[in-house]
């Protein structure tokens, strides 16, 4: 987990830097796959009235499928981190990129944050390329790397009627 003491942070800056654990909690219980394990530089400090400003950068490799060819794709991410952690916060946020911090804990946990963050940019609908042909809906042949003998539907006959007053 990524945590960062509240009693150290009163001292000062403290700055993070390094990678993921993945086989931690939550990274463990997630759909998302990378190449490598995500990359975080932090700063936190503490400002006026005991909010705490994160900043920094997040970076990582996702590993997703080809939504028509089903190949791995991967897919960089390069964020900019700026958080506020604000203990006067109570309930869900009404800004983006702020938060409620609990003092009575003791130490900030930035992991949910960063897994929120890989999560919002992992891509809705990722291709290997733009001109991807996709699989073969009968034989499930990979087209773009074969070619199959499958008989391909012209439509359905109960249109036919139709197309052919279209071709009149």
């Amino acid at each position: 987990m990524l945590t960062i003491s509240l009693r150290k942070l009163a001292r000062g800056p403290v700055d993070l830097a390094g990678t993921v654990d993945l086989d931690e909690e939550p990274w463990t219980n997630t759909d998302l796959a990378f190449r490598e394990a995500p990359a975080y530089d932090l700063t936190a400090r503490e400002t006026g009235d005991g909010v705490v400003h994160v900043t920094g950068t997040l970076r990582a490799t996702l590993e997703v499928e080809c939504r028509r060819c089903l190949t791995a794709v991967p897919h960089p991410v390069d964020l900019t981190i700026d958080w506020l952690y604000d203990p006067g916060l109570e309930g869900e946020p009404e800004e983006e990129g702020v938060f409620p911090l609990d003092r009575e804990a003791g130490a900030l946990d930035l992991t949910p944050q960063i897994r929120e963050e890989l999560l919002l940019n992992e891509p809705p609908y990722p291709l290997c390329r733009p001109e991807c042909e996709g699989l073969c809906p009968r034989c499930g042949t990979n087209l773009n790397e074969d070619t199959c003998d499958c008989e391909q539907e012209t439509g359905d006959p109960r249109w036919e009627q139709l197309y052919e007053q279209l071709e009149d």
